[in-house]
């Protein structure tokens, strides 16, 4: 341009720039190219003055094309001076920055947006993050809902307010989410300056230019913790009348609660005391940690004060604001300040405390008021429940036990009715075994005799599914590990053992693996004990936990005591009928032996004559002493435990006397048939006695011997043999019994016999026997008492008393 402004050389670029060709512009004032307010503001000619005046001048605005559109511009103006300081024009450089301005403009106008509705909104946290997410700007309400200030937090990057153990999305998954999406929102947990949690409703929006190029993010934040927490306490108040439901008494309704007090429904120190009808007293069932705590220090906490009585007798919630007001004993800054109670009803009360020394909100009162009446309704459910489990339960136990009385009932009989058919104890066993898997939901069962050689079981008798193991059983009955055994356990005892599930407590021994293997889940083993002499142990087993119970567990600990029995008898029978027996003697010196006694006091010898045994179960013995008077023997029988019933029968001049006396429990004689030992002689002298018995040979000899020993310490065993008892024909017994009755004796006794005296009624008198031998009746009941008192001496002087 001339020093005026007038265009005197124009290029292709400004063609296309402003849309003239050279022909059209060239000798044009370059004023054209400005609107027409700038114009008429002179602005051209002050630019060119300007330019002169300072050398340069950069300027931008808006500019004009040929066809009249507006352009935004970039203009740098270059005075030129001749060689004699004389302005010879101006070079002219023009850009089109349109696209900047633009975008600028935009910014511009974003800005005063945002500007605005951050001073419109306080309560929001509003401030931007450049593209990496690094904070550009920071609000009031930043500041307010976050901590920082300004100059603390620009320029750092916003994850600083995410927790680490967070459970939603990363800062960079949430800035990616935004930029793909144009906007993103979440909620969660964010950290405060000073590490405190706030729950946060987060927006980040992402800010693009026109070619689409993520300039930044404005991130909103709301606190919506005070909302969160109550969202969260309805939420616990609905799961925790769920759980309710589940609950089966009051102590499950009370935990239950006070659980969800201390961690969800934010009520840290409450307690909940129920109403016991047998102390007549307000009971803690259920509490907090803190209430726990507190409750000693802190009288509102105590069920036994006047203030939750008071409100238990009003059926009426108490509000307490300040508790020093109600309670002289507190100190003066309490742990609890203020407090609510609400009445359960007939059941208790709710109590709840606060720290701030002011009355409850309404809002809190009516939460306390929801959470007690969840509480109470739950504690009639329960009891509505319970009463129904409890008829229920009744009404069942009735059936099942009428159900296993009739098959229990059925196993008895069947097993006794096995018992008596028995004929050895191998059968007894075996039976018993067999009856108990076929009638009862049994798997299998066992007898093992114990060997007291080598303290260990040994099975003899099995019956069920899969017993094959049975017999490669370790059992000991001392306290070594084989001995933890339930059979080594009970023949240890001398008790029942009962295990209702056996997998109930690994690591498993040996035995308990293999019965697991087989099904086996619940056992018994029980004694087969009679008196002191263990005859084994009875191990049943079944496929079910929690099998042997009540009665079942009765039943079959009651049946070892009849096997027991029925075993003794069994030996007992054999010692006296069978064709061999074993003979023991043995020398008893134990001073406690009330046999002993009876002689050293009153200093006479003793034998005994006879047993008789009856069927009530007692025991008569016949005995004779030497040397003592009938009185010294009644005053000692008077005080003993021993015997009882003292009876003379027969006293002659020489202080010999026969006597007839119950035996009881503590004697010798009585222990020795309870064992299966038959007496055959008993005599006693001077602080000794010498007894010999009979036993079956099927008896354990070593087993019954260690029982005496045990009874009686100063035992000891002088002899043993078998024996031959000896057969006697009834042949035999007939001619033996005339060789010792004279021919009168056995012509009156054919006579009587063959004439119907024996008979009832009796077909003939004495005296019509005597006048039909001629003889006068005395002498007939002379003859007869003669003859019967041979026969009954064969049967019993000459055979083991019974």
């Amino acid at each position: 341009m001339d020093p005026n402004g007038i265009v005197q050389s124009w290029n292709t670029g400004a063609e296309q720039l402003k849309g003239y060709s050279e022909e059209e512009i060239i000798g044009e004032h370059f004023s054209i190219f400005y609107p027409d307010d700038a114009v008429e503001a002179s602005v051209p000619e002050n630019n060119l003055e300007k330019a002169r005046e300072r050398g340069y001048l950069e300027d931008e605005g808006w500019r004009i094309h040929k066809n009249g559109e507006r352009f935004w511009a970039n203009v740098t103006i270059t005075p030129i001076w001749g060689d004699d300081d004389e302005l010879r024009g101006f070079a002219k450089v023009t850009r089109d920055m349109t696209e900047r301005h633009e975008y600028e403009e935009r910014l511009r106008r974003e800005k005063e947006r945002f500007q605005r509705m951050v001073e419109e909104v306080q309560d929001y946290a509003i401030f931007m993050l450049d593209p990496e997410g690094y904070i550009q700007t920071w609000n009031e309400g930043a500041e307010r809902i976050k901590g920082y200030r300004e100059r603390e937090i620009v320029g750092k990057h916003f994850s600083l307010f995410y927790p680490e153990n967070r459970e939603d999305r990363s800062p960079e998954e949430m800035l990616a989410q935004a930029a793909a999406r144009g906007r993103v929102e979440d909620e969660g947990w964010r950290l405060r300056q000073d590490g405190s949690r706030f729950w946060a409703n987060v927006v980040i929006t992402a800010l693009y230019d026109d070619d689409e190029e993520l300039r930044g993010f404005v991130k909103v934040t709301r606190d919506l913790t005070e909302r969160k927490r109550r969202e969260d306490r309805l939420a616990a108040l609905d799961e925790m009348g769920r759980q309710l439901l589940e609950a089966e008494s009051p102590r499950d309704v009370s935990e239950t609660v006070t659980d969800a007090a201390e961690t969800d429904l934010d009520l840290p120190i409450t307690m909940i005391a129920l109403y016991d009808d047998e102390s007549g007293t307000l009971r803690p069932l259920g509490q907090t940690t803190r209430a726990e705590q507190l409750q000693s220090d802190v009288p509102f906490l105590n069920p036994t004060s006047d203030v939750p009585w008071d409100a238990f007798g009003s059926d009426e919630p108490l509000v307490i604001d300040d508790l020093t007001n109600q309670f002289d004993q507190l100190p003066a800054d309490p742990p609890i300040a203020s407090g609510i109670i609400i009445p359960l009803g007939r059941h208790g009360v709710f109590i709840t405390g606060f720290e701030e020394p002011e009355r409850p909100s309404d809002e809190a009162l009516d939460f306390v008021k929801i959470v007690a009446a969840d509480l109470e309704a739950a504690l009639d459910h329960v009891d509505r429940q319970q009463l129904l489990r409890e008829r229920e339960a009744a009404l069942e136990d009735q059936n099942d036990s009428l159900a296993r009385l009739n098959r229990i009932n059925g196993i008895i009989r069947t097993i006794d009715q096995a018992l008596i058919g028995a004929s050895t104890r191998d059968e007894i066993e075996q039976a018993v075994c067999t009856e108990l898997v076929t009638a009862g939901p049994y798997r299998v069962a066992w007898i093992g005799r114990q060997d007291a050689a080598s303290e260990s079981i040994t099975p003899v008798a099995a019956a069920g599914i899969e017993t094959d193991y049975v017999a490669d059983l370790d059992i000991d009955t001392d306290d070594g590990p084989a001995a933890e055994h339930p059979a080594g356990i009970a023949a240890r005892s001398r008790e029942p053992y009962t295990i209702q599930d056996i997998r109930s407590d690994p690591p498993f021994e040996p035995w308990r693996k293999e019965a697991l293997k087989r099904g086996y889940r619940s056992m018994i083993s029980v004694p087969i004990l009679y008196e002191n002499t263990l005859y084994g142990v009875l191990t049943v087993q079944a496929e079910q936990p929690e099998t042997f119970t009540g009665m079942e567990a009765q039943v079959i600990e009651e049946l070892g005591e009849t096997v027991a029995h029925a075993i003794n008898a069994l030996e007992s029978k054999q010692a006296l009928v069978s064709d061999e027996i074993i003979e023991l003697a043995f020398r008893v010196r134990d001073s406690d032996v009330p046999l002993l006694r009876l002689v050293d006091r009153a200093d006479c010898t003793f034998e005994l004559d006879n047993v008789l045994s009856y069927e009530d179960g007692s025991l008569s013995a016949f005995f004779t002493t030497h040397g003592a008077e009938r009185s010294a023997i009644e005053d000692f029988v008077e005080q003993s435990l021993a015997f009882s019933d003292l009876r003379l029968i027969v006293e002659d001049d020489e202080e010999q006397c026969t006597f007839e006396v119950t035996v009881d429990e503590g004697s010798i004689i009585a222990t020795l048939l309870d064992h299966g030992a038959v007496p055959r002689t008993i005599t006693a002298e001077a602080g000794e006695a010498r007894v010999v018995v009979a036993l079956s040979t099927q008896a354990d000899v070593r087993e019954f011997i260690e029982m005496l020993q045990s009874k009686y310490h100063e035992l000891e065993l002088t002899a043993r043999r078998t024996r031959d008892r000896g057969a006697r024909t009834p042949e035999d017994f007939k001619a033996a019994f005339e060789e010792r009755i004279t021919d009168r004796q056995r012509e009156v006794l054919r006579t009587a016999y063959f004439s119907g005296f024996f008979d009832a009624p009796r077909r003939s008198t004495g005296e019509e026997i005597g006048e039909a031998l001629g003889v006068s009746q005395p002498t007939v009941n002379h003859h007869l008492r003669a003859s019967q008192r041979e026969l009954l001496g064969m049967l019993y002087d000459e055979t083991p008393p019974i």
